[in-house]
């Protein structure tokens, strides 16, 4: 009963006492909030008020481009590098800076710029437009995040793109698959011609922060080892003036080969002992060793359907593409020295030259061994 008598007592006595302080409590919390929201820049300055009383009063002044924009990429994500449409895939923010002499924005305290949606800004001609493009797109990416950020005396244009880019250098080259290294390029222009807009590498970019940024990316077949930004002119016969400013990010990548040196190459190598070892067996169990050899010819011919995903599909030959092709012909000798050998046993000429091609594909073997477990050891190192 205690318990609910102090109930009762604080109900009658103590609580409308407390409830004015409670009130005056919800009132300042309410007025301080609204104080906070009020100094947010997007709530009280107009995007045309911030370069000056009046805004732009003149439309040649503030729609004339920059001589000068300085332009640089934070890369996100890189994946699905292929090499039949010698395209990858790529998410990234990029910004473009240039300088502006109406901007003086009234900041805030503790603030050195304002941000504003740039498709707003943009839409009513407020300020000049860069309006980039990826040239190497195989189609227009997708685009978020656009912001207009107004600095003293300067404007930053920023955006989040990603897309499917395409090889249109022929910098991608797999001959050497999988134990290739790409060149992955990402090219960036305007529609003004040189005359009226470069586009320039920002140098306070540290290219050691660049290259620190691309080697943090994750990938379960690639590893990047370097990037950095170059500085060109494209051609166009259709434009006007012909030459356009294009900004590009270069990233070095390495592919990782473990994964092909275990599920394609070893197998591979399993399949070839199998049938060297064949050549082994004594004259008597003939039957036998012609079964291994059909047997190991039909396991790879099948092995081959099921990596055929995993190989490139390029109009030149691989390293891959030789090595499958270096079984079938291992096989084959195999197969046709044992046949030689049946036809002429009394032949000791053919048998001696039936040693020399056994002892031949003995040291291919042992050669496959050692090249297996150097590439293993050297990726493993490496990657």
């Amino acid at each position: 009963m205690k318990p609910f008598i102090v109930h009762q007592l604080y109900r009658s006595t103590f609580a409308p006492l407390l409830r004015p302080v409670r009130t005056l409590c919800a009132v300042l919390v309410a007025l301080f909030s609204q104080a906070d929201v009020s100094a947010a820049p997007r709530s009280v300055i107009p995007f045309e008020k911030l370069f000056g009383e009046n805004g732009f009063a003149d439309e040649s002044n503030y729609l004339k481009p920059p001589t000068k924009v300085l332009g640089g990429f934070e890369i996100q994500e890189i994946r699905d590098v292929a090499p039949a449409s010698g395209s990858f895939k790529a998410r990234m923010y990029v910004w473009l800076f240039w300088d502006e002499p109406k901007a003086n924005p009234v900041l805030p305290e503790g603030r050195n710029s304002l941000a504003f949606d740039a498709s707003g800004v943009f839409e009513r001609g407020l300020v000049w437009n860069p309006d980039p493009s990826f040239s190497n797109a195989l189609e227009p990416p997708l685009v978020d995040e656009r912001t207009v950020e107004v600095w003293p005396e300067s404007l930053e244009y920023w955006f989040r793109a990603a897309g499917t880019f395409t090889d249109r250098a022929g910098a991608l080259d797999f001959r050497w698959f999988p134990f290739d290294s790409q060149k992955l390029r990402i090219e960036l222009e305007t529609p003004y011609s040189t005359k009226l807009v470069n586009l320039v590498g920002d140098p306070e970019v540290d290219p050691e922060v660049l290259r620190n940024q691309v080697k943090a990316l994750r990938n379960a077949e690639w590893e990047f080892t370097d990037a950095h930004i170059e500085e060109s002119t494209v051609s166009y016969f259709s434009e006007e003036d012909g030459t356009l400013s294009q900004l590009s990010i270069v990233i070095d990548a390495k592919r990782r080969s473990g994964f092909y040196l275990v599920h394609i190459y070893l197998p591979i190598f399993i399949i070839l002992s199998l049938c060297y070892f064949a050549l082994w067996l004594p004259e008597k169990w003939s039957e036998a060793i012609v079964g291994t050899f059909v047997t190991c010819l039909l396991s790879l011919i099948a092995f081959n359907f099921i990596v055929s995903e995993d190989i490139p599909k390029v109009g030149y030959l691989t390293v891959m593409h030789v090595s499958i092709a270096v079984a079938y012909l291992f096989i084959l000798i195999s197969y046709f020295s044992h046949m030689v050998y049946l036809r002429s046993p009394e032949n000791v000429r053919r048998r001696r030259m039936y040693s020399v091609v056994r002892s031949f594909l003995g040291f291919v073997i042992a050669g496959g061994v050692v090249w297996i477990i150097g590439l293993f050891a050297v990726t493993q190192f490496y990657n």
